[in-house]
C-alpha cells in the first residue's frame, strides 16, 4: 500500500519529536525500555518500533540526558535495565519544549487551518 505525501510528512514530524516524547515519558517516574512504546502509543499516539526505540535510548544516555540502571521488582524477578531523566536531560527537555511551542504558535500566526 502506497503511502500519501502527507502521510509521510506525518511520520518524519512524529520522528522528530520522539526524542522530546521519550524525556517526557521519564520525567515522571523511570521506565524500563518496552514501556516506552506502551507509553507512547496511548498517551500521544506515537507508534515506536524497538528497532527505533533502542537507538534513541542509547543516543539519550550518551548525550547525557538519561541515565540507566539495573533493577528487579523482587528477589526472584529478572532485573531490567531502566531509564532515568538526567537533570540535564529535564533542562533539554524544557528547550526542546520552549522551542516547539514557538514553532507551533508561530504556525498558528500564520493563519486559520487550511480549508
Amino acid at each position: 500500500m502506497d503511502r500519501s505525501p502527507a502521510q509521510n510528512w506525518e511520520t518524519q514530524l512524529r520522528k522528530g519529536v520522539l526524542e522530546m516524547a521519550i524525556l517526557f515519558a521519564m520525567r515522571d517516574r523511570d521506565r524500563f525500555a518496552i514501556e516506552f512504546v506502551d507509553t507512547l502509543r496511548r498517551a500521544a499516539g506515537l507508534d515506536v518500533p524497538e528497532g527505533t526505540l533502542y537507538p534513541l535510548l542509547i543516543r539519550l544516555v550518551k548525550d547525557g540526558w538519561a541515565q540507566t540502571y539495573w533493577s528487579a521488582a523482587s528477589a526472584t524477578d529478572t532485573p531490567r535495565k531502566y531509564y532515568r531523566i538526567t537533570d540535564e536531560g529535564r533542562r533539554m527537555l524544557v528547550e526542546m519544549w520552549t522551542r516547539w511551542s514557538r514553532l507551533a504558535q508561530s504556525m498558528q500566526e500564520l493563519g486559520e487551518a487550511p480549508e
